[in-house]
């Protein structure tokens, strides 16, 4: 509770620093990573260097000021109660060592903040907010919690040297008022060029010289010193081959686990570490990063128990995983809507700027930044159109909210009598003497999302919002409309709405959605005046005549044109990917496998295999790829591709099951049908399927 009324305080008042992510909502170390990509990645087009150094710092939580997070509480004017919780909180802390089952004495802790606080990370954020504040231009730097790095682009090294160090000189007298340290033997010094031979810097702490690297890992990833990503990409496929080795323990033929587990392990274990800063390295060559789709292909093929042959984006299909192309995509635009909908970002600037230097795609860059890679993948969307994140005007628990009815509930809209649940709402209106009702709704098709608000015989208002949003930010965009419709004389008022997901959505106080915040704050202005709402919950189409004419105006309202261009970061999310979902269905429609024949729309596979074993599985994957030991095991030995002879063409699995005269007695006794993609996808087909391939002795060849 005292660490979120600290944070409301801090990002209300805009105290924290820009250039600090860590433990801050919204924020995370991809934000210092892509800021440092796409920099790096300018000035290196410009055929300049870029000189960074990367601080470790000795004991930092242990080891920092209390008095100094004291005072830096007081300029901050946060005093009261609040003060002394924090000052008691930090003060007269001990502890024990427990080693071979005996204890130690007990040891004061002067310095430090305590660990596993949740109030610690901010406590420690407070401290060393403006260690940087002293760095002018063009000094760049970027604060991860205790992780620091500064850089600075140039076209001379020692001059880019000097610059260096006396910024590295300004940190190191911020860093000791602290109480803290910089780790000599732990920081870095790198130098990003392209330039064919090039000074190496000196720079110094305390009279040592900093150790300066060819590759240096920063907040997780690996970069080199002419930012190709080589290094990093090896060093994920080192891991990543040695997590293969549960994958391929637990995937045996016989006895392994079914594949839906496997594909969790794998998400767990392995494509997290794929996807993390993918959507950074991602400007690595194609054939740097197709050495990960090995990886991705292996996994999957063993999680399916698919043949070694199976083309790997027939795999993908049957596991409804995109290739790894379509999802660093993804990622990146999924970073961008989040980026969007925080203007206090940095990267917000890189993301919605229109410089030359980042978005001429003419210029044909050598290394391409972030931002010039996601511009060509928007297609058209605006991101400064998005709604910001709220940060509320008043403290959130001190703020009224309108009161909530959900008594409707205890009916089964589907069991209970129509007119029972209608004569019970009627008696919720009446007995609570209300001046309005009023009813709102939300109806969305392909030109956007309609929202009306209505009384029980009038239109109040109509709208259409883009069709980004889903029905749920449609719906609480009318209860928004609703509450700014509201003005004296009314005092008492109910707006009805069949979404629960809605009245769920406006009990949060601490809400993070625009709407629901601005409905918040459109409620402390009317409830200064004397009026109460009542948030109302009802059952849709059962025939409440309020309910049903803002149904109506909704569906209306939906064949307007734009009149509110409301935009929600988590909506554009959604949108990002199903954008990401149709350039996978037209890369798909695109190959020529076996797979295809059957199987036209990616991620929309029949339900046809529950309760198989997972040897039955493995032999049902195998023949819907088209790839198997029988058919394709010539691939891995010196002998010819298997031939049918009494059909005169090669071994298929569609030939064995549709056309091979060899077998038309078994398949006409298992009764499968000359269809090739109904013999794959319809479980009766399949069961049979099965005992014709074990009849005819193939199952043990697939």
């Amino acid at each position: 509770m005292v660490n979120k009324r600290l944070l409301w305080f801090l990002d209300k008042h805009n105290l924290f620093s820009k250039e600090q992510s860590g433990f801050r909502k919204h924020r995370s170390t991809q934000d210092n990573l892509v800021l440092l990509q796409s920099h790096i990645s300018v000035a290196l087009n410009k055929k300049q260097e870029v000189i960074a150094a990367i601080f470790d710092i000795d004991g930092a939580f242990d080891s920092v000021s209390r008095q100094s997070i004291l005072n830096k509480l007081t300029s901050l004017n946060i005093s009261g109660h609040i003060f002394h919780f924090i000052r008691n909180f930090l003060t007269s802390r001990t502890f024990k060592v427990f080693a071979n089952g005996i204890f130690s004495s007990t040891c004061a802790q002067t310095d430090g903040v305590p660990q596993g606080s949740v109030i610690s990370p901010t406590l420690f954020n407070l401290a060393i907010n403006d260690i940087c504040s002293d760095l002018l231009p063009p000094i760049k730097y970027a604060l991860y919690a205790d992780d620091l790095f500064i850089y600075c682009p140039g076209t001379s090294t020692p001059t880019t040297t000097n610059l260096i160090q006396s910024a590295v000189n300004t940190l190191s007298k911020n860093i000791t008022r602290l109480g803290l340290t910089f780790s000599q033997t732990k920081s870095r010094i790198i130098k990003f060029s392209r330039r064919p031979s090039t000074l190496s810097p000196t720079i110094l702490i305390n009279n040592d010289r900093l150790p300066v690297v060819d590759h240096c890992k920063i907040l997780g990833l690996t970069f080199d010193s002419r930012l190709t990503w080589k290094q990093h990409i090896r060093e994920i496929k080192g891991e990543c081959d040695k997590r293969l080795n549960l994958i391929k323990i637990l995937s045996h033929y016989h006895w392994g686990a079914d594949e839906n587990s496997l594909i969790k392990i794998y998400r767990a274990i392995i494509r997290s570490k794929l996807d993390y800063g993918c959507h950074i390295y991602i400007s690595a060559t194609k054939s740097d990063l197709d050495l990960l789709n090995s990886v991705h292909n292996t996994a999957l093929r063993l999680c399916l128990g698919a043949f070694r042959s199976s083309p790997a984006e027939s795999i993908y299909c049957e596991a409804n995983e995109p290739p790894l192309w379509i999802r660093r995509q993804q990622i990146l635009l999924s970073y961008a809507a989040s980026v969007s909908a925080n203007p206090l970002n940095p990267v917000y600037s890189l993301f919605t700027s229109n410089s030359n230097t980042l978005h001429n795609s003419s210029a044909l860059p050598l290394l391409k930044p972030i931002p010039l890679i996601l511009s060509q993948l928007l297609d058209g969307v605006n991101l400064k159109q998005t709604s910001p994140l709220p940060i509320p005007s008043t403290p959130p628990w001190t703020i009224n909210i309108p009161k909530f009815n959900t008594s409707l509930m205890r009916y089964n809209k589907h069991a209970t009598p129509k007119q029972l649940i209608i004569n019970d709402f009627n008696d919720i209106i009446m007995n609570n003497h209300l001046d309005l009702v009023l009813y709102t709704d939300a109806s969305k098709n392909e030109t956007g999302v309609g929202c009306s608000v209505t009384t029980s015989q009038i239109a109040i208002k109509s709208s259409l919002i883009p069709s980004t949003c889903n029905v749920h930010t449609g719906e609480l965009f009318s209860i928004l409309q609703a509450i700014n419709s509201i003005s004296p004389p009314y005092k008492l008022v109910a707006i009805c709405t069949d979404s629960l997901a809605s009245i769920l959505s406006i009990q949060n106080i601490f809400t993070e959605h625009p709407i629901v915040q601005s409905i918040h704050d459109s409620y402390q202005l009317i409830s200064s005046q004397g009026i109460a709402v009542t948030l109302i919950w009802i059952p849709s189409h059962i025939g409440i005549e309020g309910n049903e004419l803002a149904d109506k105006q909704a569906k209306i309202a939906a064949t307007y044109t734009v009149t509110d261009n409301v935009i929600i970061g988590k909506d554009l999310k959604s949108q990002f990917k199903r954008k990401s979902r149709v350039t996978w269905q037209q890369h798909w429609d695109t190959i020529n496998t076996s797979l295809r024949q059957i199987q036209r729309s990616i991620g929309n596979q029949p339900i046809i295999f529950a309760g198989l074993s997972r040897q039955d599985l493995t032999a049902i994957r195998r023949v819907r790829i088209g790839h198997s030991r029988l058919t394709h095991g010539y691939l891995m030995t010196t002998t010819a591709r298997p031939f049918c002879s009494s059909y005169n063409s090669y071994l298929t699995m569609k030939h064995i099951l549709t056309e091979c005269r060899k077998y038309t007695v078994e398949r006409q006794q298992f009764r499968l049908s000359q269809n090739y993609n109904e013999v794959l996808n319809n479980s009766e087909q399949i069961t049979s399927l099965l005992q014709f391939l074990k009849d005819v002795q193939l199952y043990h060849q697939l």
